[in-house]
């Protein structure tokens, strides 16, 4: 909760000093994979804006190492991420070729250089309205799971990782879709 509620990054340090990066995407995997894991929607709309933050910025990092594998001439590996990448080329065979390529992932630079930005806007500005999960949320999901018979007796929130957490958000999920279709789903049969 102190790291999706509070923006709280020095909550996954255990020991050492990792990187703000490292903190950063750390954050998005444990969010990302609570969510796929619990079929949680709330935490849906922070993933989207975090991936699509993560994507444009993963580019940009491929087009500058393309862009510096091709002034070192070393084409195979640059000319394939751009092919991948929405950039249709091929290995330069004229200077005039050479210099229209580097014009041509400097512009990719360029674009999504913007696109970022526009994504860590719309992601900051999520942030600030407050829509994203709340401690109140998560506590919520707690006191659910506390009175799921099922549940109950195994519970300890102070010793729960995240990936129990969410376990048992999909068993409680199961339990309660199992009662809704006994008991209203049932199909009586005449004897």
């Amino acid at each position: 909760m102190d790291v999706v509620c509070d923006d709280n990054l020095s909550a996954l340090t255990i020991k050492g000093n990792p990187s703000n990066e490292l903190l950063e995407d750390t954050k998005f995997k444990l969010i990302s994979e609570f969510s796929e894991m619990s079929n949680q929607s709330e935490t849906e709309t922070q993933i989207e804006r975090m991936r699509n933050l993560y994507l444009h910025e993963i580019r940009i990092r491929g087009y500058e190492l393309s862009l510096t594998l091709i002034i070192e001439k070393r084409y195979p590996e640059a000319i394939g991420f751009l092919n991948r990448n929405g950039l249709k080329c091929k290995t330069p065979e004229t200077e005039e070729e050479f210099e229209r390529l580097i014009k041509a992932v400097r512009m990719k630079i360029t674009n999504n250089t913007a696109k970022y930005r526009e994504a860590k806007t719309a992601y900051d500005s999520y942030v600030k309205k407050g829509e994203k999960p709340t401690r109140k949320y998560f506590n919520k999901l707690l006191v659910m799971l506390s009175v799921c018979e099922i549940i109950k007796f195994q519970l300890d929130p102070k010793k729960m990782t995240v990936a129990e957490f969410a376990e048992y958000l999909n068993l409680y999920n199961e339990y309660t879709n199992n009662l809704k279709s006994n008991q209203y789903g049932r199909k009586f049969r005449n004897d």
